[in-house]
């Protein structure tokens, strides 16, 4: 059963050989040294065989969001001379015949080519990148451009995840205008509205790293959910089951990554309902099964922390955003860094 949510992200040839890589780790950032192999055979429109190789040796420096790198591949050619040109700026070795081309040997009779070898230097390339964004949001953006169908998405810039964790005075006033910006846009994008009691948007507030960090960092779900946008789910989905089950996911993962909720307490409530309800799994639970579940779920919080956030959107989306990046200090993402060698990332 798929929740009706958007997100937020809060920050040729043939291979012979395969490649070898070095990476060492420093201060302030990381570099790495990397080769490889590719060769190629053909005849490309003579009668001799070409047989092509190309070693290219590569060297990258990265930072937190700069990434340069430096391409020089060794490239070695034998075959017909008139083939060679074009492949970069190879050096003919042996100017008497034995090398590229022709050299001291007679011209060669009609149709037929001068073979040959060269070696040397191909095209030396240099690259420098800038990541203004972590690394989920690129994907999205390229499945987008794919055509491919992806929820509408706002960012919020990796730069402040640094910003909150470190309580610049200036980060909050950016994340909340960084916020509402991004849910107008997606008001705008839906035809839907944050909270509302008819047509309400559903968020899931999700982490985006400038290197990937699968599974390490936390993602709320079904952020907007109150009581009233519950309401405003089953008036425009006529499902609601979908409606209760999405408020207790909702419920879940907030007092889980927000508020430092055990999860066992809800696993083992969720447990017991299950087995009162002659089901094997919460999939099979009916909606007034799932309402009592989100009631039973509001209850157990209120309990430990009332502070009024169950019924105002804004301030669950707020409290969610902060609660992801402050994710990015927890133990098993730094933990996960250093066995990475991604220590320099802010």
């Amino acid at each position: 059963m798929r929740n009706p949510q958007h997100w937020m992200i809060v920050g040729g040839l043939l291979l012979i050989g395969a490649p070898v890589a070095h990476a060492a780790t420093t201060d302030s950032g990381r570099f790495s040294l990397s080769a490889g192999a590719d060769y190629s055979s053909g005849k490309y429109g003579t009668d001799t065989t070409t047989d092509i190789w190309s070693v290219p040796v590569a060297a990258a420096y990265q930072t937190d969001r700069w990434t340069f790198k430096l391409t020089v591949p060794y490239i070695n050619i034998s075959g017909a001379g008139n083939v060679i040109p074009g492949v970069g700026k190879v050096n003919n070795g042996n100017p008497k015949g034995r090398g590229r081309g022709n050299g001291g040997v007679a011209t060669p009779a009609p149709g037929t080519a001068a073979s040959g070898s060269a070696s040397g230097l191909g095209d030396i390339t240099a690259s420098a990148g800038y990541e203004l964004f972590g690394s989920a949001d690129r994907y999205l953006a390229r499945m987008a451009a794919l055509g491919l169908p992806v929820p509408p998405a706002f960012v919020l810039p990796v730069k402040l995840c640094a910003a909150i964790i470190g309580e610049d005075p200036h980060a909050e006033r950016d994340l909340q205008k960084g916020l509402k910006e991004g849910i107008e846009f997606l008001e705008q994008a839906t035809g839907k509205r944050f909270g509302d009691n008819r047509e309400p948007l559903l968020v899931s507030v999700r982490s985006g790293a400038a290197r990937s960090m699968p599974g390490m960092l936390d993602t709320v779900l079904n952020v907007g959910c109150t009581s009233t946008a519950v309401q405003g789910l089953i008036r425009s989905s006529g499902r609601p089951a979908l409606a209760w089950d999405c408020r207790r996911r909702f419920l879940e993962s907030y007092a889980e990554t927000v508020l430092g909720f055990d999860p066992a307490l809800f696993s083992a409530h969720r447990a017991d309902l299950i087995l009162g309800e002659g089901v094997t799994s919460d999939r099979e639970l009916d909606s007034e099964a799932l309402e009592r579940l989100a009631g039973d779920e509001r209850a157990l919080i209120e309990e430990r922390n009332d502070d009024g956030w169950l019924e105002e959107a804004t301030a669950q989306l707020e409290s969610a955003a902060r609660a992801v990046y402050h994710s990015w200090m927890s133990e098993r993402a730094q933990s996960y860094r250093r066995l990475q060698q991604l220590d320099h990332l802010k």
